[in-house]
């Protein structure tokens, strides 16, 4: 059984009996990140890591992925535009549903597309030249 005390304070207790979803995506980075130089898996793939987490928690999240990346491939699916705009590449995944059957499409997106997501995560459909500027910012201070 594995323990943690995610809390300052707190006593440590079973990782299976406190944690969210998006806390053991946490943890799991945390472990990675710190087993990196003895982990001989070279992809790893993270889903909903940012569950339950705001835009300042975001970004810390994505600087510890970036990090991670310079080690390993790093697979994420987010809707956090914090974390997202850390990414070297962005893919848009597209579902559109045709004569009763589902079909996928992927997208790698250009610059310009990215900003246009990262917007779209920010304000909705509707994107707003306020949330524009900001994804333009968003990517900017990600990748200094």
């Amino acid at each position: 059984m594995f323990y943690i005390s995610p809390n300052a304070g707190e006593d440590l207790k079973p990782l299976s009996q406190i944690v969210s979803s998006g806390e053991a995506a946490r943890v799991m980075l945390a472990l990675k990140k710190a087993l990196t130089k003895v982990d001989p898996i070279g992809t790893l793939i993270f889903d909903e890591i940012d569950a339950q987490i705001g835009g300042r928690l975001g970004t810390i999240t994505g600087k510890k992925l970036k990090e991670l990346s310079k080690h390993r491939q790093l697979i994420l699916i987010t809707h956090l535009p914090q974390i997202a705009s850390f990414a070297d590449k962005h893919f848009k995944v597209i579902k559109d549903v045709k004569n009763q059957h589902t079909n996928t499409k992927i997208i790698l997106l250009s610059h310009e597309q990215k900003i246009e997501e990262l917007a779209k995560m920010m304000s909705g459909e509707e994107k707003s030249n306020i949330a524009l500027t900001h994804a333009k910012d968003m990517l900017k201070s990600a990748n200094l």
